[in-house]
Order: C-alpha cells, then structure tokens, then sequence
C-alpha cells in the first residue's frame, strides 16, 4: 500500500436517497497503480445491512464504476483489500 486517507466529510455523492460520503480512499503501487475507494461496515454480507444503507452502497459502486480505474469495495478493515 503507498498511502490512504479518511474523505472528507465534504466528499459527496448524490443519490436518490439523499447524498452518501465514502469512508476512505487507497492507493495500492505494485506493477500498476491500483484506486480503491472504501466504505467499511462491521459485516460485508449486504442482507446484514440497513436497507438505506445498501441502497447508498450500491449507488456508490454505479458512481464509481463510471471510472475503470478506481475500485469500489465494501470492507471490514484494510486486510479485505488482500
């Protein structure tokens, strides 16, 4: 990992359901530079969490989809992006 950061709270997404902030982004440098924008939630299983809160996340993935270079993860902690 070369580096990551917690996104502003000014960092918004628009929604349908109102605006969703991402938690973090991260750079990854091995043979290519890897963009990982992360929202950590206590579980990754999408049925464990709050119907608004996986709506959020799943316009969050569209969002960021628009952009091949970056990659939209759901995780519990950092050792997910292994």
């Amino acid at each position: 990992m070369k580096f990551f950061f917690k996104l502003p709270s000014r960092f918004k997404i628009p929604t349908p359901l109102g605006t969703y902030n991402p938690d973090w982004a991260v750079v990854m440098e091995d043979a290519q530079r890897v963009f990982f924008v992360l929202e950590t939630k206590s579980t990754t299983i999408t049925e464990a969490l709050r119907p608004t809160e996986r709506l959020k996340i799943d316009c969050g993935k569209r969002h960021f989809a628009l952009n091949p270079a970056l990659v939209f993860r759901t995780v519990t902690g950092l050792a997910d992006l292994d």
